[in-house]
C-alpha cells in the first residue's frame, strides 16, 4: 500500500520522485543511508569509522544557533505572507482577467468595472481545483438534507434560525441563518457566509458583541443581506486538533 501511494505521487516535475526503500535494517539500514546520501549529492559513503565522534568546538552556543534558525524560518514565512497577495493575483486574478494587468494594476487612477460573466466562467476551474486539492471533498453520497430549523433570535429587522442538515448517518451539520424581514416571497438576495474561528460558535457572529466579529451577521442582515454562519468543529481549544 505504501508503494502504491509513492508511485501515484505527482510532483509536477518540480521535485524528484521520492525513493522508497524497503529493508529489514530499519530507518538506518545501509541501503536507506546510501539513498539518502545520493539525494545530498554524495555518490558513495565511506565505511564507518571506529572512532567515536567527539565535540571539538570550543565556543559553540546551541541557544544562539537555535535562535538564528528560528529567525531564519520566521523571516522566510513573513516574506511569503508579504508577497502572497501578489502571487495569488498573478496565479488567479490576472489569469482570469488579464485585462486588469499590463505590468501594473490598470485600475488607477480610475477603477473600471467589468461584467461578472467572464470572471465567473473563467474562475470555474480554479474553484474546482481549490475544492479538490485545497479543501478536499467526500466521494461518498450524502444523505438527504432533511433540513430542520428553529427560531433562536429576532430583531426589528431580521430573524435568526438554527439550521440542521443531515450529512451521513449519525453525522449532521448545522449553522445560523439570518434573514432580513423585508425579503418578499420569491425575492432573491445575496447571501454572505460568515465564519467563526477557533473554539467559537455561530452565535458569536450575531449578538455576542465580541471585538473580533462585531456582530457581522446581524449588521449585514440589517443592510439587506441573507447571512449564514456554519458551525465548524473547533471546540475544546487544543483538543480538537
Amino acid at each position: 500500500s505504501v508503494r502504491s501511494e509513492v508511485e501515484r505521487l505527482a510532483t509536477g516535475g518540480v521535485l524528484p520522485k521520492p525513493a522508497l526503500v524497503r529493508s529489514d535494517g530499519g530507518a538506518y539500514s545501509d541501503e536507506a543511508m546510501a539513498r539518502f546520501a545520493v539525494a545530498l549529492g554524495v555518490e558513495k559513503l565511506a565505511p564507518l569509522s571506529a572512532e567515536v565522534p567527539a565535540e571539538r568546538r570550543k565556543n559553540f552556543d546551541s541557544t544562539a544557533r537555535h535562535r538564528r534558525l528560528f529567525q531564519e524560518m520566521e523571516g522566510h514565512v513573513q516574506r511569503l505572507v508579504q508577497k502572497s497577495d501578489q502571487v495569488r493575483d498573478q496565479a488567479f486574478l490576472f489569469s482570469v482577467m488579464p485585462e486588469l494587468w499590463n505590468g501594473r494594476w490598470t485600475t488607477e487612477p480610475a477603477r473600471p468595472t467589468h461584467a461578472p460573466g467572464k470572471f465567473v466562467a473563467a474562475a470555474k476551474g480554479f474553484r474546482e481545483k481549490f475544492r479538490d486539492e485545497g479543501m478536499g471533498r467526500f466521494d461518498e453520497p450524502l444523505t438527504a438534507f432533511n433540513a430542520r430549523t428553529r427560531k433562536v433570535a429576532e430583531s426589528d429587522k431580521w430573524t435568526a434560525y438554527d439550521v440542521v442538515l443531515d450529512v451521513f448517518p449519525e453525522l449532521f451539520s448545522w449553522g445560523l441563518l439570518v434573514v432580513p424581514k423585508d425579503v418578499q416571497p420569491g425575492e432573491s438576495r445575496p447571501v454572505v457566509v460568515t465564519q467563526h474561528g477557533r473554539n467559537g460558535i455561530p452565535r458569536n457572529l450575531l449578538d455576542a458583541n465580541t471585538t473580533g466579529y462585531r456582530n457581522v451577521a446581524a449588521v449585514l442582515a440589517e443592510r439587506g443581506f441573507v447571512t449564514f454562519a456554519p458551525h465548524n468543529l473547533y471546540r475544546g481549544e487544543d483538543r480538537y486538533r
